[in-house]
């Protein structure tokens, strides 16, 4: 059908069109608005969100001239796909940085949460602070504290303690600048990790 409305000149691209929306092919509907002229784009946006997949919604909103960023905004909100998300709030024009980062907060993504704060400008870092603590990642609390601007290592200091986990301590007393060492040399001991003490006191001044 797609092929038949691209290819043959006197198509009835209408015709073509509603008969694409019916097979619910996300894909092809997506082919379809982009390609074929004439078509119409409001109607093929409300065929794309009604198929629920986010990297075509993404796709549709990214390519397509003409969209309604914020129908197609709520829509990728709506899959909870923390990956479309953070690629629409960086990639599509108009989109809702404010919505996006609840939106992104909601997935409990922690990876997904630290690239928002790194990558997306206008982000309010205390909110995607507190969703990073939130998940209790070791790791991506960690990576807040040493990448993001305006992090509040203290904060971040004390999740990392409340962890327990020797590595996590170390790492953060060796790596990121602001700590408080004191606190951290108690929080070490009370591990009772051999290994992590004794880097601890041969690493850390």
């Amino acid at each position: 059908i797609y092929w038949f409305a691209f290819h043959v000149k006197g198509a009835n691209v209408s015709k073509l069109e509603n008969a694409i929306i019916e097979t619910k092919d996300a894909n092809y509907i997506y082919e379809f608005a982009l390609h074929v002229k004439g078509a119409n784009v409001s109607k093929l946006e409300d065929a794309i969100i009604e198929t629920k997949a986010a990297n075509y919604i993404y796709e549709f909103a990214h390519d397509v001239k003409g969209v309604n960023v914020s129908k197609l905004e709520n829509a990728i909100i709506e899959t909870k796909g923390a990956n479309y998300i953070y690629e629409f709030a960086l990639n599509i024009k108009g989109a809702n940085v404010s919505k996006l980062e609840a939106a992104i907060i909601e997935t409990k993504a922690a990876n997904y949460i630290y690239e928002f704060a790194l990558n997306i400008k206008g982000v309010n870092v205390l909110k995607l602070e507190d969703a990073i603590i939130d998940s209790k990642d070791i790791n991506y609390i960690y990576k807040f504290a040493h990448d993001i601007k305006w992090a509040n290592i203290s904060k971040l200091e004390t999740a990392i303690i409340r962890s327990k986990n020797a590595e996590g301590i170390y790492c953060f007393a060796r790596f990121i600048k602001g700590v408080n060492v004191l606190k951290l040399e108690d929080a070490i001991t009370e591990t009772k990790n051999a290994e992590y003490i004794y880097k601890f006191s041969h690493d850390i001044k």
